[in-house]
């Protein structure tokens, strides 16, 4: 939001690291509130909710180098 704010007043340089930090913040966030908890309660009949996890680390991983 900063970034499209300040548009003309910002450099390239500076949007790039603003992005870099809201990245790693919401990686931070999913890593440590979603992912390690969700591992934390896998057992053997959990399967399917690995499944998901699994594939929402993919896609966010695939998201993250498209851009």
């Amino acid at each position: 939001a900063a970034a499209q704010f300040f548009h003309s007043e910002m450099t390239r340089s500076i949007a790039l690291v603003a992005s870099s930090i809201a990245a790693g913040t919401l990686a931070g966030c999913l890593i440590f509130d979603f992912l390690l908890p969700s591992l934390q309660r896998l057992k053997g009949r959990h399967r399917f909710e690995f499944g998901w996890i699994v594939m929402g680390s993919l896609l966010t991983q695939a998201l993250l180098r498209g851009h």
